[in-house]
């Protein structure tokens, strides 16, 4: 134990096992499986429910699901979240290689957010497929830019509305550089979606359903308004205020921005998360994080706030995937005890 809470030089992949799994015991893991089970034989179709057909809005998982359509559906399914499993190490490896960001830091401001909460509880979407796009267009941009391409196609077809604000603050904070590679890369992948798009006719998508219910999603959105504020970068808050002198403006209107368009959204600290990943790796990439554990852990261990977590999700606060899996459950056999 001793090793774990005073080693933060020596943050490596046994620790970071160790700590995924404790992880993994506390807030569980949710299966989010919606649509794959009939779109990953035949991705170019739409054959979802009005109500689901906004996961086509983001189709990844389909189309990489498609080159094991000779397998049953829970074995394919598991087949294309081991490789964007893979997928995100690798790309979280060569972040750190190529950007020269300390695997320390890197660890600690994506353990101090929710971002491992959010992967967790949201296993199955696209998000990890995103994630690692990203990260290893930030890694690769400067050092290997011809292999970038199939990092944007992956990210466009993850979200392409999540992926083009991930570019754009990146551009901001000085991750990425606006050339005309980056420009055209854009442009390409953003036509062979569309293109993808108009294969599948008319859908009921995202902007549909935030148009047909924006006052409740306003509603959702401004309810615990303290709790929504912190239910942004969680613990991660202190690092940002402990460098709050040195880090420029521009991250605190990005910032803002992000929580107005969470505002719109049902899943709040998962979205925010996700959009504010350029903020993550800024972070990480400029502030010695290793400084603010240290002063930290003198009063609490840092290792308290990695594991106690929560988010915002429709409008309310939910710690686990253990708890609201299970507890009604369980409130469900004590009741009938009585």
């Amino acid at each position: 134990m001793k090793k774990l809470q005073y080693s933060f030089e020596e943050i490596n992949t046994k620790i970071i096992t160790y700590f995924l799994i404790t992880f993994f015991l506390i807030y569980g893991i949710n299966l989010f499986t919606t649509g794959f089970a009939i779109q990953y034989s035949s991705p170019l179709d739409n054959n979802l429910n009005p109500n689901f057909q906004w996961v086509l809005e983001s189709p990844i998982q389909f189309f990489i699901g498609y080159l094991f359509s000779f397998l049953p559906y829970p074995a394919s399914f598991i087949v294309v979240q081991i490789i964007a499993i893979l997928y995100l190490i690798g790309s979280c490896i060569f972040l750190c290689k190529h950007q020269e960001i300390d695997k320390s830091s890197l660890f600690f401001v994506l353990a101090l957010s929710p971002f491992f909460l959010i992967i967790f509880t949201w296993f199955g979407k696209p998000d990890l497929f995103l994630i690692g796009s990203y990260f290893s267009i930030v890694a690769f941009q400067r050092v290997r830019p011809m292999t970038s391409l199939l990092f944007f196609i992956i990210g466009v077809f993850s979200h392409p509305q999540i992926f083009i604000f991930l570019i754009i603050f990146s551009y901001f904070l000085n991750l990425i550089q606006l050339n005309t590679r980056l420009i055209f890369y854009l442009f390409f992948c953003y036509l062979i979606y569309f293109f993808y798009l108009a294969n599948l006719g008319e859908i009921y998508g995202r902007d549909n359903f935030i148009f047909d219910n924006l006052i409740g999603l306003i509603t959702t959105g401004v309810r615990n308004p303290l709790f929504s504020l912190f239910c942004t970068f969680g613990w991660l808050w202190f690092v940002i205020l402990f460098n709050k002198k040195e880090i420029p403006k521009i991250f605190f209107f990005i910032v803002v921005l992000i929580f107005l368009i969470t505002i719109l959204t049902v899943d709040h600290t998962r979205i925010f998360t996700l959009l504010s990943l350029p903020c993550i790796i800024f972070l990480a990439k400029n502030y010695d994080i290793r400084k603010f554990i240290k002063n930290i852990n003198r009063y609490i261990p840092i290792w308290f706030f990695l594991f106690f977590q929560f988010q915002k999700s429709d409008g309310f606060i939910v710690d686990t995937t253990w708890s609201y899996k299970w507890a009604p459950l369980l409130k469900d056999f004590i009741s009938s005890l009585l």
